[in-house]
């Protein structure tokens, strides 16, 4: 993921030599957004569903585990989700959506 935002400082003034240049750096920051904000939204849930805004262990070693098993846990149900929506008509399952 790249962080990326408007330049500090004065805005460089619209030319024809970079004016290309200028309107690809703003497609990329807009293109940037948009992925960070699919990626931060993963965290919002993780955080919210999964229990990985309430890890409270000293320890680096069980801090650890408990992210990798909340993440773990994501995958997991994102994963099952996705082959009962793939198999719901094979077995009449209803109400189940994929993430």
């Amino acid at each position: 993921m790249r962080i990326t935002g408007k330049p500090l400082g004065r805005p460089a003034k619209k030319t024809e030599e970079n004016k290309k240049k200028l309107e690809e750096e703003k497609i990329q920051r807009y293109q940037d957004d948009i992925d960070r904000i699919a990626i931060e939204g993963r965290f919002g849930v993780a955080k919210r569903k999964y229990g990985l805004g309430l890890i409270k262990s000293k320890l680096k070693e069980t801090s650890e585990t408990d992210i990798n098993v909340s993440i773990f846990v994501l995958n997991l149900e994102k994963i099952c989700s996705e082959e009962i929506s793939k198999n719901k008509g094979k077995y009449r399952i209803r109400g189940v959506r994929a993430a």
